[in-house]
């Protein structure tokens, strides 16, 4: 440990010079202005798509342990198989990668259409991929190894045009001080400098672009803990990107939130990238061969993308450092679809335009990009809520082909070729001849003083334990499964004892035709039963009845669903239109 205690009075000072600015706003602590914020983060929103890696000591388990499997993650398994410290340092050694190659793993993210690539450096194993001068506990010094992986990844990034990026745990199950003594007077602190003392070293030697935080949840790391990390990391390079896990998650969404193996009903509004894993596991396991199909992977590629997020895609490698042959074969799929359709994936962002049921849309300036999953058998595509003139529709790939497309008031339709093409999911183009805007039904009612108009966006969600959505951008409310699923508008009622007759515009797809719902007003209620429309894309104006509002003052409405399944029932806004006395 003689290297630790050489370079531990450098690190000490520099803890001194980053405490010693005095308190720092929590939720931005480098004070950054929001243009310098975006500037900074052009490059991670024009990526879209980028390659994560879970590969080191646990590798060589394989999710096995003294010839047994062991369930849940496989970089987990020395917390689930109660490895002992010893037997672990023994598994550590065996980590021998003669089959890895720096240049084709950064070869085969290019070629996947991935713009950026990250590492788990150091998992919560604590076993470090580099050799650390402020540790035993790497490849170096544990395993032997003579060569630099992050090193070699590092410089094939550079030379292939991929951004490199850097997965460090706050955890470390290794370092003394997170054992039971760890609460003892200065454990903390001595091992938040070894932290800074690391993370000082991926970036000074391996010039990463990205610093991805995990382990946030553990209740010693506080708030303060991670805006004092931001800040220092942000000190030694200015330009870097890092997660929110460096601090807590839940409340702290700088640089970019993280999802993880989930993606949200709709865009978050602020920056956020999901991470999902190609099979079940995110280190190698040999006994999961759940592989997601390449038309899911591209589909939530699409999907994410639509709400204005990033996709970071897993690969585990084998112990020796190849990729499983299922990983290979789906990142070339994958890149052959976007070598087609990476036009409608780099640099484009969520629209205000409805989600659509057939697919998803992205946007980038004057152009809408469908990514349809389901090809309609009429050879009719409909876009609704759209008021604005298309000026052209084109069918990317090898050749462009243009496409027949007509605007109506509220609506676009393209018309297909005769046979879906070949491939995973078809992209068109669709351009107008101005900025994009969502039709507003609010412009197109007949509202009068004292009509109140609620649209989709306003209402506050309450969930029961099935999903109630603000989907598309907030503006319409899906997926209505529970039967304790709500939405809460509140509004000022100006007299008392005011009738209000109330409209609901939705949509509803006829397999739910009759969901009954429950309209709360004060002690005013009121069940409705809903009738199918056409479809989760045929609007309709349905009049539900009157409801009494006594009290003057702050109101709210509630809309409860109650029987009847309607995952499809698609609500965009409730009219109240107050009825005259007589």
């Amino acid at each position: 440990m003689n290297k630790i205690t050489a370079l531990l009075t450098l690190g000490s000072a520099l803890l001194m010079s980053t405490t010693a600015n005095g308190a720092v706003d929590l939720s931005n602590p480098v004070g950054e202005s929001d243009a310098a914020f975006e500037q900074r983060m052009a490059w991670f929103n024009e990526a879209r798509f980028g390659m994560f890696i879970h590969w080191g000591a646990y590798s060589v388990l394989s999710g096995e342990w003294q010839g047994k499997p062991v369930p849940k993650y496989a970089e987990w398994i020395r917390h689930y198989a109660k490895i002992s410290q010893a037997d672990y340092r023994e598994v550590c050694k065996q980590f021998q990668p003669d089959k890895f190659d720096a240049d084709a793993w950064i070869r085969s993210a290019r070629d996947a259409g991935m713009k950026y690539f990250v590492i788990a450096t150091k998992h919560h194993d604590g076993f470090c991929l580099w050799d650390s001068a402020y540790t035993d506990y790497d490849i170096k010094d544990l395993a032997g190894l003579d060569f630099d992986p992050l090193a070699e990844l590092s410089a094939a990034c550079k030379k292939y045009g991929v951004r490199f990026g850097t997965y460090y745990s706050i955890i470390d199950w290794e370092y003394p001080t997170q054992g039971p003594e760890f609460s003892k007077s200065g454990g903390k602190a001595k091992y938040f400098q070894y932290m800074k003392d690391q993370i000082r070293e991926l970036i000074e030697k391996y010039d990463t672009d990205i610093l991805w935080f995990d382990g946030d949840w553990e209740k010693w790391w506080t708030l303060e803990d991670g805006a004092e990390l931001y800040a220092y990391i942000r000190e030694l390079k200015p330009s870097i990107i890092i997660n929110n896990r460096v601090s807590k998650r839940s409340e702290f969404k700088r640089d970019f939130g993280t999802p993880e193996q989930t993606t949200p009903g709709m865009d978050l509004g602020y920056d956020w990238e999901a991470c999902w894993t190609i099979n079940d596991t995110w280190g190698f396991r040999k006994t999961d061969t759940n592989w997601k199909s390449t038309q899911q992977l591209v589909e939530k590629l699409s999907d994410i993308v639509s709400k204005g997020g990033n996709l970071l895609l897993n690969v585990g490698p084998k112990p020796g450092g190849a990729f499983p042959e299922a990983s290979t074969t789906q990142l070339l799929e994958m890149g052959q679809w976007m070598q087609v359709a990476g036009e409608g994936i780099y640099g484009t962002d969520s629209s205000e335009i409805p989600q659509p049921s057939w697919g998803r849309l992205t946007q980038k300036g004057q152009s809408l990009y469908l990514h349809v999953f389901n090809w309609p058998a009429d050879g009719k595509l409909v876009l609704s809520d759209v008021n604005m003139q298309a000026t052209r529709a084109s069918l990317l790939g090898a050749t462009e082909q243009d496409l027949r497309v007509t605007s109506g008031e509220e609506s676009v339709e393209i018309i297909l070729p005769g046979q879906k093409p070949a491939g995973l999911v078809p992209m068109i183009r669709l351009e107008f001849d101005g900025e994009i805007k969502a039709f507003s039904v609010a412009d197109q009612l007949q509202l009068k003083e004292g009509d109140l108009y609620l649209p989709a966006e306003a209402a506050a969600i309450r969930r029961g334990p099935g999903p109630l959505l603000a989907e598309t951008g907030g503006q319409t409310l899906g997926t209505w499964r529970s039967n304790r699923s709500r939405a809460v508008w509140e509004f000022e009622n100006v007299s008392a004892d005011a009738v209000y007759e109330i409209e609901l515009i939705y949509a509803l797809d006829p397999a739910g035709d009759g969901a009954g719902f429950l309209l709360k007003c004060g002690a005013g209620k009121l069940s409705v039963t809903i009738p199918a429309t056409s479809g989760r894309d045929d609007y309709q104006t349905l009049n539900v009845g009157e409801i009494t509002v006594p009290d003057v003052g702050h109101t709210a409405v509630t809309l409860q669903k109650l029987a009847g399944d309607a995952p499809h029932f698609n609500l965009k806004a409730m009219i109240m239109r107050k009825q005259q006395a007589e």
